[in-house]
């Protein structure tokens, strides 16, 4: 599926380097060290009271216009798919923060 979207995407932006390689791949490849730190990055995008406001306003505001303004099916179908798209990236920045592990409690005190 790779070779036929980046043939197609060659197509249409020629010699644009487009990054290929899912984030997933990519975190894969990194050692463990390089992981806990990403995750708990998310873990800190995820609980920034800043961060979660401005995103529910942008996609209030998103929202607004899809229902109150007039426009063309491409235009509804860029801020539907912008929707999703802030949609999908909270989704995934919670499962990265999810991966973060808690150090057991006595263990932590262990360590002080």
């Amino acid at each position: 599926m790779e070779e036929t979207a980046l043939k197609a995407f060659y197509e249409v932006y020629g010699a644009y380097q487009y990054p290929f390689s899912s984030a997933d791949k990519i975190l894969a490849s990194k050692d463990d060290g390089y992981r806990a730190m990403y995750y708990e990055g998310a873990k800190k995008l995820v609980e920034d009271e800043v961060l979660n406001q401005e995103l529910t306003e942008l996609k209030r505001n998103l929202y607004a216009k899809l229902a109150l303004q007039s426009m063309t099916d491409v235009e509804r179908t860029a801020y539907r798919t912008t929707l999703i798209a802030l949609v999908d990236f909270e989704k995934r920045l919670q499962s990265l923060a999810a991966m973060v592990k808690q150090i057991p409690l006595k263990r932590a005190v262990d360590m002080l």
